[in-house]
């Protein structure tokens, strides 16, 4: 209202929403464990069980050193009804190829230099820990990849740092 409208002046646009995008800004850490074409899942804290599939599309191919996160973009075929642009969501990427090995608390490992170790349950002996040897992976949040050195259902103390009363075993 109040406003004049001169000839060939765009109004409004329309625009075609079936195809848009979603962008996830991960962790400058967390960025090289992740690749164009890896699966992600979609969600809002509105609905989180109605998960929207799609694939990782684009990777900035440069970022600035003090940036903390990077965005990256995932395309869609079609926006849900309840989701509008601008909507916030939150993503979980499987990340290929690094499915192997086992996953525990970041607290379990003693880094020993060149060395990480675990304490171990003797399966004999319930009351005994031992320390083993293993050889660690990605490191994701508060848990890191054991790749080798134990197996699914070996018990592990969950905090190694409460086990070391000295520097004995470390040889």
């Amino acid at each position: 209202e109040g406003m004049y409208v001169s000839k060939g002046q765009t109004v409004f646009s329309i625009q075609n929403v079936d195809r848009t995008w979603a962008i996830l800004n991960i962790f400058a850490s967390d960025l090289w464990h992740i690749q164009p074409g890896d699966a992600v899942g979609l969600y809002t804290d509105a609905d989180p069980a109605h998960i929207i599939k799609g694939h990782v599309d684009f990777i900035p191919p440069y970022r600035s050193q003090d940036e903390k996160t990077t965005a990256i973009r995932i395309y869609l075929d079609h926006l849900p009804s309840n989701w509008k642009i601008n909507t916030l969501i939150h993503g979980q990427i499987a990340i290929n190829g690094q499915n192997k090995g086992v996953y525990v608390p970041l607290s379990a490992v003693n880094r020993l230099g060149m060395r990480s170790v675990v304490w171990l349950q003797d399966k004999d002996h319930p009351d005994v820990f031992r320390a083993r040897e293993v050889k660690t992976g990605i490191e994701t949040g508060n848990s890191i990849q054991i790749i080798a050195g134990i197996q699914p259902g070996d018990k592990i103390v969950e905090n190694a740092a409460y086990m070391v009363d000295s520097d004995s075993f470390i040889q």
